[in-house]
């Protein structure tokens, strides 16, 4: 998020647009948190996918997008 933000003309230094990333980031955390609440609670039923790899029990099933990569 730091890097989205910053800009040739920016007067802030790394340390300020560091620490506001961090912010945004625990809002974005919050808010993403706020939604799967949301949606559990309405669409108690409803299957959730996610693009993001997902741990067993999780209460989003991850997907793939792209044919997983083969290690070798």
């Amino acid at each position: 998020m730091a890097e989205d933000d910053w800009r040739p003309d920016d007067r802030r230094s790394a340390t300020q647009i560091q620490r506001e990333a961090k912010a945004r980031a625990y809002q974005v955390v919050q808010l993403s948190l706020a939604w799967g609440d949301f949606l559990q609670q309405r669409f108690p039923r409803s299957l959730r996918l996610s693009i993001h790899p997902q741990s067993h029990g999780s209460d989003k099933l991850g997907i793939h997008m792209l044919p997983p990569l083969m290690p070798g």
